[in-house]
């Protein structure tokens, strides 16, 4: 899905290095679109190829969405530090199956999460994969006592057994309050929201640019579309 002739380079990538070519600060990027769509106008030109394929992998953006808002719901819910939160409720009735079944269900989001991003592919995603690994890797002493632990290709494996038996004050200095683990966690994977949010509406964008690629006017109406929602 390579939107430019660095093998690395994702739609993301090539939009933050077309924005950066613009004089002025609040127009570095609407230049970079401009640029992009005044070459998609020309028929056969070779960059309608690449925003056809970037349009045809919308799906994949919108997962990304999907998943790593389900980590952060997760997360939060985890972090809450109030009364009638997940660990209050637990540790008032020392029953932690509605904690166990969180974070389960937030190593699956997790997982899912981190095979998009992958598929997505560019150097931001990269350096997000590689930010999300080095957080769990720094707290994996705390991970293993719980039944997770952080796997090569940077995804969470879960021991079910031993999540189910771990202990409360195990499972909170994990994952509760005041957890860094959750902080780090949260502090990327908020980006990592905000740009796949981003690569699906622009992709949605390049999908209209590459449809009607032959008019000139239509090169207005995408450009005031990505004003919108960019």
């Amino acid at each position: 899905m390579q939107v430019s002739n660095d093998t690395n380079a994702s739609l993301l990538d090539y939009i933050n290095s077309q924005g950066n070519t613009g004089s002025l600060g609040s127009t570095k990027k609407q230049q970079g679109i401009g640029a992009l769509l005044q070459q998609s106008c020309v028929a056969a030109n070779p960059v309608l190829t690449r925003i056809s394929n970037e349009a045809a992998k919308s799906g994949v953006y919108k997962n990304a969405v999907t998943h790593s808002s389900a980590v952060l719901n997760y997360l939060e819910a985890l972090s809450e530090n109030k009364e009638g939160s997940l660990f209050a409720k637990a540790e008032e009735s020392e029953n932690t199956d509605e904690v166990i079944t969180k974070i389960g269900s937030m190593a699956i989001s997790y997982n899912k999460m981190i095979d998009s991003l992958k598929e997505e592919g560019g150097k931001t995603n990269q350096a997000y994969l590689k930010s999300l690994y080095c957080a769990l890797s720094e707290s994996n002493e705390s991970l293993e006592k719980i039944g997770l632990s952080v796997k090569a290709d940077g995804s969470i494996a879960t021991d079910y057994e031993a999540l189910c038996d771990a202990d409360l004050s195990d499972l909170k200095a994990a994952f509760g309050s005041g957890s860094k683990l959750t902080e780090a966690l949260q502090d990327t994977i908020i980006n990592v929201k905000e740009d796949s949010t981003k690569s699906s509406r622009l992709a949605q964008i390049y999908s209209t640019a590459y449809s009607n690629s032959g008019s000139y006017s239509q090169y207005h109406y995408i450009e005031n579309l990505y004003d919108s929602l960019a």
